[in-house]
């Protein structure tokens, strides 16, 4: 019988070679050793892979360790192929939900008819549910399961109904103590380590409910109700009257919570949907058109009214709603449509009028044109329409779209020829620049070479401050290449020594750095107490926000005392005019003095007029709240609408209602240090594709994100008072 190797000798052997090698490399080696394993060169993949372990130590990615696990195991070495399951059944991080999808994956396959494998899946339960407590609990100690913990360990892992209720019994009796904060942790544990359950967001409802936050309330009883109502079998009830259930449900909410709340546009789209395909038309119908009753001026809900109508064959009805839709999704005059309405002279006094300029304006968007275009030929306005994608074609010569929707246009007069010549175009588009909807460019965003980093009056000469720009705790900040580059040449040559941070934060590692640039956070427990620390006693912070941050990210801004409130994203319509003049992207918000959405602080006056910040942009960051006696840099608007995903689309983003004093850019000390946490793509300097985006950050025309990124970084060093 073999014996099975414990955790603590996993770990001491990965520690006793870790730091070799950094993510990157990591992410390299790993890279090759997949396309082995896909290859099924199984037995050069296994030395690949602990290649890359031995190197990175801790930092190995669990869905990493089970590949290499499934090429041991093929390749005949079953006791490493156990090894590397071990390691992973005494990762810190392990959740029920990562266990789920361990055990889904291929390479496990063969592993699961080992004699040892009940041992081990045993094994992968325990630790997650140990990571669960120590979550729950806060603390950082060894947590030694009791045979009732094991038994309830294993049934939480068998997604067993019975344990999810034993597993809120002690979060409840909190919350009748009102320790909210302990009961949170709790519950917020649960939803992060298991699949999404009904009874966890419920849970989160009535922690809301307990502090009085009835916003987040809401959010997550909609986040419940769209879990349920997701089921088969209630979508497939045919004797169930959905609109009047759905409005019954949210009635009775809102007579609990104490304050009127309508059913989400998400979950009635949602479920009108559901019925549609099941047959029960007229039922789609009256929930759509709750939905127009509750949201008379919001584009999807007419846009949904109007495909419905499309669907069933009312021609007519669908024109009207799908009319009524681009109307307000793109703020146009009731008239835009009449055969006699200008069309280009409107686009144009739009720009004039919003931009306060003639010359040098971009068309409009090519998503714009392209949905005004082709509802212009639907109704045989082939004039205006032919204007538009002829603005489009010219204006964004490179885009595959804009090219096609010309050829589209002459399909439907019947111009073959000028069709074939717009068609050829748009596939030398497709070849150059590939067909992404959201960028030509085929990787994404990628780094401008071309933006101006000279620095005419740089702020040190002599004995400059270290800036270590972290690369070591989240791949977000890697794409094609390394994209705060700009960010790090610029602080060069500002005269301070820049270096590229790849090992974790120790107290060793942090002894010559005056400014840390955090890009992503994932930091363990014992980080953000060494960091902590090291800024208390002097150290400068410039660290990140980002839509969607993740939950340890935002739980380390916590401890200097910054909220988030499980923000996912901002915006705001009113300021977020993009550079064509024309289209408005409330994910783009621009804070400028003439709108005075800029704070007083020497951040923003800089060390003469010259330096003065007058207008920055942000893309779509979470709000921030900072610690008593923080200033604002970036004051969000009152028109500024906070929002949280009931489901994991962009579309079911709810607004939510946050408390004080908002923001994308705070400064503060912490003890004898300085913090400064801002918009991360603020200091990129990205291309989009030639479009109505196209900059990103300190290249974006017309804006001081440059400037405001060199104030930053000199008050942090102390160069700026």
């Amino acid at each position: 019988m073999r014996k099975l190797l414990t955790g603590f000798t996993c770990y001491l052997l990965s520690f006793t070679s870790s730091g070799q090698i950094n993510q990157e490399e990591y992410n390299y080696i790993v890279d090759k050793a997949y396309s082995l394993y896909e290859a099924k060169n199984y037995q050069e993949a296994a030395t690949m892979y602990s290649k890359a372990f031995r190197g990175i130590g801790k930092k190995a990615w669990n869905q990493d360790r089970v590949r290499a696990a499934g090429s041991w195991y093929r390749s005949g070495n079953i006791d490493s192929a156990l090894y590397q399951l071990i390691c992973i059944a005494n990762s810190e991080i392990l959740k029920y939900a990562d266990v789920d999808e361990i055990f889904e994956m291929e390479a496990l396959t063969p592993l699961q008819n080992d004699s040892h494998w009940e041992n081990i899946r045993k094994q992968f339960f325990f630790q997650a549910y140990k990571n669960l407590l120590a979550e729950q609990s806060g603390l950082n100690n060894e947590i030694v399961l009791a045979k009732e913990d094991s038994t309830l360990a294993i049934a939480l892992g068998e997604h067993s109904e019975n344990a999810f209720s034993h597993l809120n019994d002690p979060a409840y009796v909190l919350l009748k103590k009102k320790m909210f904060d302990k009961a949170y942790r709790f519950f917020r544990a649960a939803v992060e380590s298991f699949e999404p359950h009904y009874i966890f967001y419920q849970n989160m409802m009535d922690h809301y409910k307990g502090i009085d936050d009835k916003s987040r309330a809401y959010i997550y009883f909609s986040k419940a109700e769209v879990i349920k109502y997701k089921q088969s079998a209630i979508i497939s009830d045919t004797s169930l009257q959905f609109d009047s259930a759905i409005k019954k449900e949210y009635d009775d909410f809102s007579k609990m919570i104490g304050q009127d709340f309508l059913p989400p546009e998400y979950l009635v789209k949602m479920v009108a949907n559901a019925v549609f395909r099941k047959g029960m038309k007229e039922k789609a119908y009256l929930l759509l058109k709750m939905n127009l009753e509750n949201y008379p001026n919001s584009f999807r809900t007419n846009k949904e009214m109007g495909l419905y109508y499309e669907n069933t064959g009312d021609k007519q009805k669908a024109n009207e709603y799908i009319r009524r839709s681009l109307i307000l999704q793109y703020k146009l005059p009731d008239i835009f449509f009449d055969t006699s309405f200008n069309v280009e002279q409107y686009i144009l006094q739009r720009q004039i009028t919003l931009t306060k300029r003639r010359n040098d304006l971009p068309p409009p968007g090519e998503q714009f044109i392209e949905d005004i275009g082709y509802h212009l030929v639907y109704n045989k306005m082939f004039d205006k329409a032919e204007l538009l994608f002829g603005i489009a074609a010219r204006g964004y010569p490179n885009s595959f779209y804009a090219q096609k929707n010309m050829s589209g246009y002459y399909k439907a007069i019947e111009d073959s020829l000028k069709e074939k010549e717009y068609d050829l175009k748009a596939q030398e588009a497709a070849k150059k620049y590939g067909t992404r909807r959201s960028s030509v460019f085929r990787d994404g965003p990628v780094i401008d070479s071309t933006f101006d980093i000279t620095v005419f009056s740089p702020a040190c000469n002599v004995n400059c401050p270290v800036i270590l720009i972290d690369d070591m705790h989240d791949n977000a900040t890697i794409t094609k290449g390394w994209d705060l580059i700009t960010l790090s040449n610029l602080f060069s040559n500002d005269g301070f020594k820049v270096i590229r941070g790849r090992t974790s934060f120790t107290k060793e590692s942090l002894t010559k750095v005056s400014v840390v640039v955090l890009a992503g956070g994932l930091l363990d427990k014992q980080e953000m107490i060494v960091l902590n620390e090291w800024i208390h006693k002097g150290g400068s912070l410039l660290a990140f926000s980002h839509h969607d941050s993740r939950t340890v990210y935002m739980d380390y801004l916590k401890t200097l005392g910054v909220q988030s409130f499980e923000i996912e994203a901002t915006q705001d319509s009113l300021h977020g005019l993009l550079r064509d003049g024309f289209t408005v992207n409330p994910g783009y918000i621009y804070f400028s003095a003439h709108d005075k959405l800029l704070g007083n602080h020497p951040i923003i006056r800089g060390r003469n007029n010259s330096e003065t910040i007058q207008r920055v942009q942000t893309f779509a960051s979470s709000t921030i709240i900072g610690p008593p006696g923080s200033m604002n840099l970036l004051p969000l608007d009152k028109s500024a609408i906070d929002l949280i995903s009931l489901d994991n689309t962009l579309e079911s983003r709810t607004p939510v209602k946050t408390e004080g004093q908002r923001s994308h850019g705070i400064a503060f000390n912490f003890g004898k240090g300085k913090v400064v946490i801002t918009d991360a793509w603020a200091l990129k300097a990205l291309l989009f594709e030639p479009s109505e985006r196209g900059h990103m950050g300190m290249n974006t025309p017309g804006n001081d994100n440059k400037q405001y990124a060199l104030n930053i970084i000199r008050w942090l060093t102390g160069h700026l008072k």
